[in-house]
C-alpha cells in the first residue's frame, strides 16, 4: 500500500509528539489545597487523590499546593510512565504569629 507522502509525514510527526506521561497522586492536608503544576492551575488537591491523576510529561517540574495562606512547594522530577504519589500536609512554621 502506498501513501501520499504528505500522510507519511503527519503520521510521523503525530508519532513523535507522543510523550509516555508519568501519573501523579496528589494526598494533602487540607484536601481542598489549590493545585499548581509549572504555574498552571490544576484544580483542588482532592481531585487527584482517588482514581484521577495528573499527567505530567517527563522531566522536571514545579508543585505547589495551596491553602489558608499556607504553601508548599516540591520539585518532582518523573520519568516515561511513572507513577507517584505526593503527601503534603500544610502546616503553619512553629513559632510562626498566628
Amino acid at each position: 500500500m502506498r501513501f501520499p507522502l504528505a500522510t507519511m509525514l503527519v503520521l510521523i510527526a503525530a508519532c513523535a509528539g507522543q510523550q509516555r506521561k508519568s501519573r501523579v497522586a496528589i494526598h494533602c492536608e487540607p484536601p481542598e489545597a489549590e493545585v499548581t503544576v509549572d504555574g498552571m492551575p490544576y484544580g483542588s488537591a482532592v481531585d487527584y487523590a482517588g482514581a484521577n491523576r495528573i499527567l505530567l510529561a517527563p522531566g522536571r517540574h514545579m508543585l505547589e499546593l495551596r491553602a489558608h495562606g499556607l504553601v508548599e512547594t516540591r520539585r518532582l522530577e518523573v520519568g516515561p510512565e511513572d507513577d507517584i504519589t505526593v503527601n503534603v500536609a500544610l502546616r503553619a512554621a512553629q513559632g510562626a504569629a498566628r
